[in-house]
């Protein structure tokens, strides 16, 4: 019966012992999430960052040689009279 409560003994110790992994690993590879998500973020503004910078080179590129949206009108659709009684009826302006 000894050898019996021993064994016992010896497997509760195996399941509750103390092994120093606990939540450590998990906080660790957390944290190293973290930092690669930040990295991560850190690229993509650098990106668009440089994004941002070569359209307002081609914008200033398009001013200076004159081709800008200022000069240019915009195509209006003549309306037929069919379409201008429908309008009208439904109250739009």
């Amino acid at each position: 019966m000894d050898e019996e409560q021993k064994a016992q003994g010896q497997n509760q110790e195996n399941s509750v012992g103390n092994n120093d992994e606990g939540d450590k690993p998990q906080s660790n590879s957390i944290l190293d999430r973290v930092v690669k998500e930040n990295e991560r973020m850190e690229q993509n503004i650098k990106r668009q960052e440089e994004i941002i910078r070569k359209q307002e080179e081609i914008s200033a590129k398009q001013i200076l040689e004159g081709r800008t949206e200022a000069g240019t009108t915009p195509v209006v659709k003549e309306e037929t009279p069919k379409e201008y009684k429908d309008r009208v009826m439904r109250g739009e302006r």
